[in-house]
């Protein structure tokens, strides 16, 4: 089954279709599309809004969301357009090029498509793959940053990581890298930590 409007496509098993509130339930090898984000899901329900995307939805069940560079996953994704608010519940993950984010629950906060703010709740951990050299004339080799704690919170500008604050028997094994070259690593726990990144 499909149905297919000027800004989405939807394709299912099986869909019902309430036009007077123009929302929308549609359930088995679900794939909602709109030209930027797609939604793949065993059911979703959706709804039209005044919100950034025009449509806010409940999706179930192994659900996968690609947008941009990310791929979120989660056993059940609430997002509400009104409030740009995103919460992914249940073996929650965040994955990009260089990046992953895992925990029990993952709450996003976006400013008009773009991350603004990450909240994670339960066993939160962050991974960050790099590369640098070991010595000038070596060659690239790969890295990998482990942070985790009971609480981690994350704050980004233009898409980017700027801060990151772990709360609660947080650890972090961060390596520091300066023109290319391995410069050391930061093994650190503590109560709080805070990680600022000019790149990342």
């Amino acid at each position: 089954v499909s149905l297919n409007s000027k800004s989405q496509s939807l394709y299912s098993d099986s869909l019902y279709y309430w036009p007077s509130i123009d929302s929308v339930y549609a359930s088995g090898r679900v794939r909602l599309y709109d030209g930027v984000t797609s939604i793949n899901s065993n059911s979703i329900n959706y709804w039209p809004s005044s919100g950034y995307y025009g449509y806010s939805f409940t999706a179930q069940d192994d659900v996968v969301i690609k947008n941009n560079d990310n791929e979120m996953k989660g056993s059940q994704i609430i997002y509400t357009d009104s409030t740009q608010h995103m919460r992914i519940i249940d073996n929650a993950s965040i994955v990009n090029e260089n990046q992953r984010l895992i925990g029990d629950e993952i709450l996003i906060q976006f400013k008009d498509s773009i991350l603004n703010t990450i909240d994670i709740n339960g066993n939160p951990i962050a991974y960050n793959n790099i590369k640098a050299k070991a010595s000038s004339d070596s060659s690239l080799n790969n890295y990998q940053d482990i942070m985790h704690g009971n609480i981690m919170q994350l704050k980004y500008k233009n898409n980017q990581l700027e801060e990151l604050k772990l709360s609660g028997m947080a650890n972090s094994l961060y390596h520091i890298i300066r023109d290319s070259l391995l410069d050391g690593y930061n093994d650190v726990s503590g109560d709080t930590i805070v990680l600022s990144f000019m790149d990342v």
